[in-house]
């Protein structure tokens, strides 16, 4: 596997073991669902020992949609992305920790708090949001679990997935035992259903011991012994009766553990110069920050931050309304697309989104002839950027009622059009409707084609 996702390239969760055991209450959680939420919840740590603090509660982590799936092993399943967001996001689970001698041994809440999805630079984006006591154990836990993702994204079945996390929490313990614990208390652990209580007992209705081991026990231990880095057995004890009343199992890392298909997570640390520099030029938004220095690397950001501290600079030139947005239109120009430029045979390598490990060719290389193709170009860009920006401005320097009313006049071309969606309906009668990537864009054409003409956005030929 190749994904790209925060981390430090253990590519292990340190999952709390006050959040270890996980058990659905309202809603039956599929398996897929799971790990991509165990994926959540690395990325989540990761990200919060990169910031080295807890965010406030309307923070959204994130991670592209193609990696989280990569991770969870479930790559090519896209279209089901919503889905189990909907699933994760109703669905009210209790974290137990039957064996901690501290804190809290039970808390309940739903999974996920806020979802959503996203396109940012043509790549589908999830971000969530957590409850903020579960972020409190993830940034700093005193006792964890080391689950492995590399092989939590081999296992299949949903008992396999939740026991392998249960027992990699006794993969360095001494006894190599977990807890022992009554029959049903695993039954209910490793069930993807919520349990249901029997009306007339008041009892949990529960699959006999016997049947649940035939039909999904003895497979999930199967799997994980032939899948994972881990060897388990299951220990029965009847303490005295007839009958098995509870259950442990024994664990024990695999001498010769198999190579499970390697992650490559890829971080770029960004430099304390490139945090000034963006700190000067009014870039606050680290995480949009860390998504270009991923994507251009280091240098190439340094250099467009040189730009833009000159274009801010420029007395005589529109103010600049979204630093960060022209930051972005900047490492564009400055790495275009192959195509555009040059002859196939131009040894300039085409980007990937999951292929960072070859950096397109220093513009210094280049020839001469393509240098100037690129000044010409930059030129040329950069006119129809601040030509851009000065529309928005006249835009965002109007009276309330005067917007409005070119507002609904962009509108009504909509509706005439048939695009007009509840969603776009809803932004274009927003205060912050700039605040919107699609409307602005097409709001500032509208505006610029009616009061200028046709020609309001062609740079003058002797530029």
């Amino acid at each position: 596997m190749d994904v790209r996702l925060f981390g430090d390239g253990s590519n292990t969760l340190r999952k709390p073991v006050e959040a270890l055991v996980m058990v659905p209450r309202t809603h039956k959680l599929t398996p897929l669902a799971r790990k991509m939420y165990t994926v959540f919840l690395y990325v989540t740590q990761q990200t919060l020992k990169q910031m080295g603090a807890i965010p406030p509660g309307n923070y959204l982590f994130e991670a592209p949609l193609v990696d989280v799936l990569r991770a969870a092993g479930a790559e090519g399943q896209n279209t089901m992305a919503k889905t189990y967001l909907a699933e994760m996001r109703k669905i009210e689970v209790s974290w137990d920790a039957p064996d901690v001698d501290y804190g809290p041994v039970h808390i309940g809440f739903n999974m996920i708090s806020e979802t959503r999805i996203v396109k940012r630079e043509g790549m589908v984006i999830l971000q969530w949001a957590l409850p903020p006591t579960l972020l409190e154990v993830l940034a700093d836990p005193k006792r964890w679990a080391s689950i492995n993702l590399l092989y939590l994204a081999q296992l299949k079945l949903y008992a396999s997935i939740v026991l392998y996390e249960i027992c990699s929490r006794y993969r360095n313990n001494p006894s190599h035992l977990t807890s022992r614990m009554p029959v049903e208390w695993w039954i209910e652990l490793l069930t993807a259903s919520p349990t249901v209580i029997d009306p007339a007992t008041g009892k949990l209705k529960l699959i006999e011991w016997r049947k649940y081991k035939n039909k999904y026990l003895h497979a999930a231990i199967e799997e994980i012994n032939e899948k994972s880095d881990l060897h388990i057995q299951l220990i029965e004890d009847k303490l005295g009766g007839k009958a098995i009343k509870e259950a442990q199992f024994f664990v024990k890392v695999k001498a010769d553990a198999r190579q499970a298909p390697q992650i490559e997570v890829k971080v770029e640390p960004i430099s304390d110069q490139v945090l000034a520099m963006a700190k000067h030029s009014q870039i606050s938004d680290l995480k949009e920050l860390q998504a270009l220095v991923e994507k251009y690397k280091e240098p190439a950001v340094s250099q467009a931050l040189e730009r833009l501290r000159e274009r801010m600079s420029q007395g005589f030139s529109p103010e600049v309304g979204s630093p960060i947005g022209y930051l972005r239109h900047i490492l564009r120009v400055m790495n275009p697309p192959t195509e555009e430029l040059f002859e196939p045979q131009a040894p300039f390598p085409a980007r990937s989104v999951l292929n960072e490990s070859k950096p397109s060719a220093p513009i210094s290389t280049l020839g001469s002839e393509s240098r100037n193709l690129f000044d010409e170009s930059n030129l040329a860009e950069t006119w129809l950027a601040n030509r851009q920006a000065e529309i928005l401005d006249e835009l965002k320097s109007m009276k309330p009622d005067e917007i409005q009313t070119w507002l609904t006049a962009y509108g009504e071309t909509l509706r005439k059009k048939g695009l007009l969606t509840p969603t776009t309906r809803d932004r274009i009668n927003s205060p912050t409707w700039f605040a919107a990537a699609r409307v602005r864009l097409e709001m500032m054409q509208f505006y610029g084609l009616a009061k200028y003409g046709e020609a309001w956005n062609c740079p003058p030929s002797n530029l």
